[in-house]
């Protein structure tokens, strides 16, 4: 799918938060994995950010961009200067453009972007974050209460907020370049075979036999195409899953655990913690947007 036909599918992005935040080494949080999306565009001074694996300095003249259900940690030990800006997509259809498309997590800026930001701000002045902490705003509650002032906003308004947000978006995939496809047929029709349904339990063994291959052969092959393990692959779409059923829908955990194939609640929570560094429960109570 090219990326002006998913950003012309997501009608239904809602704006969380948007503000300036000024921090002197109090700007320390995590590990956080929120349903959202998360700008930033730095002014002054300098922090860092814990993600996939890479410790990446913010610093100013720079737009940065954390996609949803992406674990990170937040430091600074200075001043540390920023506009925010928090937006939802229930539909989940930007999980499409971030799952195909390798988005930079920095770009520079250029004064444009600094006043896209503070349109926003003036068009949302009560949307601002209180307290700074994210066990403060990342709850079931707070973010049906500035779901409830988003959608108190005229037509008009939102129109253009809309228009803001797809723009700052539109930044970053200027930059983004598409992830490298699947050259081996065998493996392509692997990962329709996984994407039928996520929710049945997936034997490597039935795989590899799915496209006449030994086993380790397969396992080979997988990883060389797609970059990780089977095993690895298949447990993060599971996951992934989960992460929009705890956000999206009132099933109890342990229903979606056995939903998507796991054997107990017990060790869905074990896997579930490993890959996104919180409980399932800490999960929802954070991110809950029913």
């Amino acid at each position: 799918m090219q990326k002006n036909n998913i950003l012309s599918d997501c009608r239904d992005i809602l704006l969380l938060a948007v503000g300036n935040a000024r921090h002197n080494g109090d700007w320390n949080y995590g590990p956080i994995n929120s349903c959202f999306t998360r700008v930033y565009y730095v002014y002054e001074g300098r922090a860092t950010v814990h993600i996939n694996g890479r410790m990446m300095e913010l610093l100013p003249d720079h737009l940065y961009i954390i996609p949803p259900f992406v674990t990170h940690i937040d430091r600074c030990d200075g001043v540390f200067g920023h506009y925010y800006v928090h937006f939802l997509d229930k539909d989940h259809r930007l999980l499409h453009l971030y799952s195909n498309y390798d988005l930079p997590f920095e770009i520079d800026s250029s004064l444009f972007d600094r006043q896209v930001i503070e349109r926003l701000c003036e068009l949302c002045a009560d949307m601002y974050i209180r307290d700074s902490h994210p066990e403060t705003y990342e709850n079931d509650i707070q973010i049906q209460n500035v779901i409830a002032k988003y959608n108190a906003l005229s037509e008009f308004n939102k129109i253009e907020i809309y228009s803001l947000l797809l723009t700052l978006i539109t930044r970053f995939l200027e930059k983004s370049s598409k992830k490298n496809g699947i050259k081996d047929d065998r493996i392509k029709r692997t990962l329709q075979t996984i994407g039928s349904d996520i929710s049945l339990p997936i034997s490597i063994d039935k795989l590899a036999n799915g496209v006449a291959l030994g086993k380790d052969r397969f396992i080979r092959l997988f990883k060389q195409e797609v970059g990780e393990t089977p095993v690895r692959y298949i447990m993060k779409q599971k996951i992934e899953r989960a992460q929009i059923l705890l956000t999206s829908s009132d099933m109890r955990i342990k229903e979606i655990a056995y939903s998507l194939g796991f054997t107990s609640e017990a060790y869905f929570d074990r896997v579930f913690l490993l890959y996104v560094h919180l409980s399932p429960t800490d999960f929802r109570r954070q991110n809950y947007t029913v």
